[in-house]
């Protein structure tokens, strides 16, 4: 690969790089074909992207972008995997692929621009779903209207139940 070449692939990863603030990198080797097959299926299953890097022309690449903390960390075979919404479940899908693959190694992260270890990847890989989150946020929104109108609702239940009860007892006898 001659020196334009190299320039057009820097550029090129630039731009396919450009406006993420949320990356992880990790290294592969010791995984089989079929077992980067599986990764990759996985990753794009949970709406991510994975891409395998050549250390130098990545780290050229993320000179002057976000990814630029991540540079210290490229050593050895690795790849990239980064999602532009939803961290959380590609951070889920690579921690599921790692516990049946140990030969998986996370190296370094990045969230919301800011640097993240190991133990904060674990963290976030057993956040709930958006979805979950959402859902339990909208439930807590909602909950104190459910109990007010249940409130303001009792005092014509009871009248209907007191009345149905009179129904019956004149029906009765």
């Amino acid at each position: 690969m001659n020196r334009s070449e190299k320039e057009q692939e820097v550029e090129s990863l630039r731009e396919s790089l450009k406006g993420i603030n949320s990356a992880f990198l990790f290294g592969y080797r010791g995984l089989t074909v079929n077992q980067v097959s599986d990764l990759r299926a996985r990753v794009r299953r949970s709406a991510s992207t994975y891409k395998v890097l050549k250390n130098r022309l990545a780290a050229r690449a993320f000179e002057a972008t976000q990814l630029e903390p991540l540079k210290n960390h490229m050593v050895g075979p690795i790849a990239i995997a980064f999602n532009l919404r939803e961290p959380v479940a590609l951070a889920k899908a690579l921690t599921d692929f790692a516990k049946e693959n140990p030969a998986l190694e996370f190296r370094a992260g990045l969230l919301e621009g800011r640097p993240v270890g190991a133990a904060e990847f674990q963290s976030l890989a057993s956040l709930p779903s958006r979805e979950v989150l959402v859902a339990r946020f909208l439930g807590a929104l909602t909950s104190p209207l459910v109990a007010f109108q249940r409130v303001l609702l009792a005092p014509i239940r009871d009248l209907a139940m007191a009345l149905d009860q009179v129904a019956k007892k004149k029906q009765a006898g």
